[in-house]
């Protein structure tokens, strides 16, 4: 997969973990970054493996750093077809 926008890995981000975020430039910049990691990694378990620390206080929602991967792996994925389909 190509490497996301900026913008594109704003969407996987809101699609994928938390549609009511808001975060300052540097924020973004940082998710952007670790987004483009998850989409960019060989495997699940890598791509889980980058944003392992996001976790650390969400088990208690029952949620894990492997189905958030798949989750934002799944977003970019859709976020290119919907993309590209445009063009």
């Amino acid at each position: 997969m190509h490497a996301l926008t900026h913008d594109q890995a704003v969407n996987v981000y809101c699609a994928a973990i938390d549609a009511t975020v808001i975060g300052d430039a540097a924020w973004w910049r940082d998710v952007v970054t670790e987004v483009r990691e998850v989409c960019a990694a060989p495997s699940l378990k890598s791509a889980a493996a980058v944003i392992e620390w996001w976790h650390h206080d969400w088990s208690s929602a029952g949620d894990t750093a492997a189905a958030a991967a798949r989750r934002i792996r799944q977003a970019a994925q859709a976020i290119k077809r919907e993309d590209h389909a445009r063009v």
